[in-house]
């Protein structure tokens, strides 16, 4: 008998061990400032702790526009999932985007975009690229596009970005971000800084602002007005029914007990201390509650199918695919009220995506992503016996001598303690 022959067509394969979870950072500057050099205190404390952590910046105002700043954000978490373990040894299963201010808006938007993408994909999985039927927005034309648009007397038609990666990280940390653009426009107007803000220019003013405001995108997502249509072409999409939302996914809240620890608070006490603290309400026809403009919510009365459709969405069930969200604020921030982080994270909820909320009562605006104090000297000599790669969850609360409260409270979110 003749015998048959092995194929050798075969490999094994074999993974790395103990890779590092990631941090991919983008920062604020109300969108027309910021450099990494900033945040280097966090960033090297973060890798103390074993974190491989990623700075990015994005071309700034006056020199790009909203939808440019996305698309740039979007391509470094592209970039980082596609590198990161290779050139790093990081995990990019654990990423985590962390965005502060501006960069916590310019994070939210483009993972919305690109739920929109991982959505498309999952409707038409041969569905070719979509034509671009509004002009991209670069830099290359002489002066800035802000002076292109003033001397043309013209703003672009749509404030349309263009996304084709649908990939999640594994978490999304917002920290004092501005979620609704009119929201904030008016909360500047009432510090008498609007004129000096380079926020509405960079989003070309009024018109724009909606839809590039992720809590107004997810309300108008709510509200089905292209739901009913994006759930005709997909198939056995799990959204809810017709005139329903889905159940919310609550977490406990964390607050701020001097230690950074977590403390479970109820639903009804939630509200409760909401209500307190933001008395000017309003319902939309739905009877949902909601906070008014001045608090950063939601206007009850828009065009939402006019706003989805000039974004670029479909509807409701995009959000099944965002990753874990955590908000955290503070009373004390009077560059953007808390409350806005907090209008996202119920959105978010009323959406069915997990999240978190953490709010403080004295920390400052910069003061969560600047103050970290390094490990000393003698704390990096005791962990150099320690594994270098990773932070062993035996050794986390032990590295996190020295931190305040919301450093700690960070630290354990990327850990995926929550």
């Amino acid at each position: 008998m003749q015998q048959q022959r092995k194929e050798r067509l075969q490999q094994d394969v074999v993974q790395p061990t103990n890779l590092a979870p990631v941090v991919l950072f983008t920062h604020g500057g109300v969108w027309a400032s910021g450099e990494t050099w900033h945040y280097s205190w966090m960033a090297t404390r973060l890798a103390q702790m074993g974190f491989v952590v990623l700075v990015h910046t994005y071309t700034l105002f006056p020199d790009a526009l909203i939808p440019q700043m996305v698309e740039e954000t979007s391509k470094a978490l592209s970039w980082a999932l596609d590198n990161v373990e290779a050139r790093y040894k990081g995990d990019p299963s654990q990423i985590s985007v962390v965005g502060h201010s501006a960069g916590a808006h310019l994070v939210a938007l483009s993972l919305l975009h690109r739920a929109e993408v991982a959505e498309k994909k999952v409707a038409v999985p041969e569905q070719q690229p979509p034509q671009q039927l509004e002009p991209r927005y670069h830099t290359q034309r002489k002066g800035s596009q802000h002076q292109h648009f003033q001397q043309q007397g013209t703003r672009p038609a749509h404030p349309r970005i263009h996304i084709d990666d649908g990939r999640m990280p594994a978490r999304f940390v917002g920290i004092c971000g501005a979620y609704d653009i009119a929201a904030h426009y008016e909360y500047e107007k009432s510090r008498g800084v609007h004129l000096l803000s380079m926020m509405a220019r960079a989003f070309g003013h009024k018109p724009f602002f909606d839809a590039l405001s992720p809590s107004v995108l997810l309300e108008a997502c709510m509200q089905g007005t292209y739901m009913q249509e994006a759930n005709k072409q997909a198939t056995g999409s799990p959204t809810a029914p017709e005139g329903q939302e889905p159940p919310p996914k609550r977490v406990p809240v964390l607050a701020s007990s001097g230690e950074g620890v977590l403390l479970e608070a109820s639903t009804k006490q939630q509200q409760q201390e909401q209500q307190q603290q933001q008395p000017e309400e309003a319902k939309n026809k739905q009877g949902i509650s909601v906070a008014s403009s001045s608090s950063g919510g939601v206007p009850p009365c828009k065009d939402w199918g006019s706003i989805l459709q000039q974004a670029g969405l479909s509807g409701l069930s995009l959000t099944r695919h965002l990753p874990p969200c955590i908000f955290m604020g503070s009373q004390a921030d009077f560059m953007v009220p808390y409350t806005s982080g907090k209008q996202m994270a119920d959105c978010l909820e009323r959406c069915g995506v997990p999240t978190q909320q953490l709010h403080y009562k004295d920390i400052a605006h910069s003061q969560f992503v600047t103050v970290w104090p390094l490990l000393t000297a003698e704390q990096l000599e005791a962990c150099s016996s320690q594994d270098k790669i990773g932070v062993p969850a035996s050794d986390l609360e032990t590295k996190l001598e020295g931190l305040p409260n919301y450093a700690c409270d960070l630290v354990r979110v990327l850990q995926g303690k929550y």
